[in-house]
Parts: C-alpha cells; structure tokens; sequence
C-alpha cells in the first residue's frame, strides 16, 4: 500500500496544518504519511463513516476503501459534502475493473479453489467496476492510474494478502493442505509475471475519483 498511499497524497495535495479525512483505506499507512505531512498543526481522521465526520475538511482521501462500502457512490457524495468547497481536494482509488487487480483476483480464485470464502475481498474485485461508482457525484471525475505491484515472491503476496490481511474463520481454520493448494493455484495464475528469481512484478489499473478542476 506504500506507493499507493504516496501516490494519493501527490494526487490530494494535504499541507501543513490540513485537516485531512481518511475514509475506510485498507491499512492505516495513508493515516501515517497524511500525519507527517500536516504535521502538529494539521488534523487526521479515519472514520468508516464520513457522513458523521463533523466540521469541515481540506482534504478526503480514501485508499481502496470504495471496496468496504456498500453504497459506494453514496460514500463519494459524502465524502464530497465534508469537503471545503473553496478548494477542497478530494481523491479515491480502487483497482479497475470488474475482475480487480490480477494479483488480488489471482488469491480469490485459489481461495475458492479449494472452496474457501472471502466476501470481503470478492466485493473488492467488483468495486472496480465504474458501474458500482454511478451515479458519480456532481463535481467529481473519473479516471485511471497504471502502476506495477512489485512482490518479492510468491511468499511475500500470500502473507501479505493472506496472512496479514484479517482473513475470515474459514480461512484462519483451514487445513494447512488446502491453504498450500490455494497458493500453489495462486502461483501458477501469477507465473506469467514471475521472474526467474521469483520476484513479481504485476502491472495493474486503478480508478481514480477525484473532485474535477
């Protein structure tokens, strides 16, 4: 998430002294980078909610946190009514299109390969999708971002979006034979961009929502 969260505060433009809203990102390193950068006369907030963030705010981010939202386009329109509108700034990604990003549909279909069930995660792969974004809220627009995930092997992607990533029960109780068996279908789906030491270097898309002008 590192790169992505850079890449959103390049986008947002926080400052010194911002208040800054932080709206369902996946991790809490936007939270982090957002704080160094107002620095202790800024404000950062994470809310799952931004309709009950009171006052109002220089800049709203959110971090492929469309993905969490049951209402995603609502979430937009919320986000955007919090956000000063005398030069507010707000921007959203979530990865493009209705099957994700390669790698996280690659984790999804070697979970259900073995019959595991990750909703969370399947509702993320269709978030992608600028259907579930519409009706776009006035003032915003839609565009993409390209960019390569880099992994330092098959590993380090299974940990990170597995292992460390809050998985449901079913995964957490699974036999250890079927959580190999769900990596090993993971790999081979990845294999065309796996390099000969093992490193993975993924190009993906991204949707960008941000406020227009």
């Amino acid at each position: 998430m590192r790169p992505w969260a850079e890449r959103l505060i390049d986008l947002a433009r926080p400052g010194p002294g911002d208040r800054c809203l932080d709206v369902l990102s996946e991790s809490d390193v936007l939270a982090r980078r957002l704080g160094r950068v107002v620095g202790p006369d800024g404000v950062v907030e994470s809310t799952a909610d931004p309709a009950a963030a009171p006052g109002t705010w220089t800049v709203a981010v959110s971090l492929f946190g469309l993905a969490a939202a049951t209402d995603p386009a609502g979430m937009l329109t919320a986000m955007a009514a919090r956000v000063d509108h005398r030069g507010g700034r707000l921007a959203a990604v979530a990865w493009a299109g209705a099957a994700g990003a390669p790698h996280e549909a690659a984790v999804q279909a070697g979970l259900e390969g073995v019959g595991l069930s990750w909703p969370a995660q399947a509702a993320e792969l269709r978030a992608g999708d600028p259907a579930a974004l519409a009706p776009l809220p006035a003032g915003l627009c839609l565009g993409r971002l390209a960019d390569v995930v880099r992994f330092d092997g098959i590993g380090h992607l299974w940990a990170a979006l597995v292992s460390e990533r809050n998985p449901p029960d079913a995964v957490i109780a699974a036999p250890a034979a079927a959580l190999a068996e769900a990596r090993r279908a993971c790999a081979a789906r990845l294999a065309a961009h796996t390099a000969a030491d093992g490193t993975l270097r993924i190009p993906v898309e991204a949707l960008l929502v941000e406020r227009a002008g």
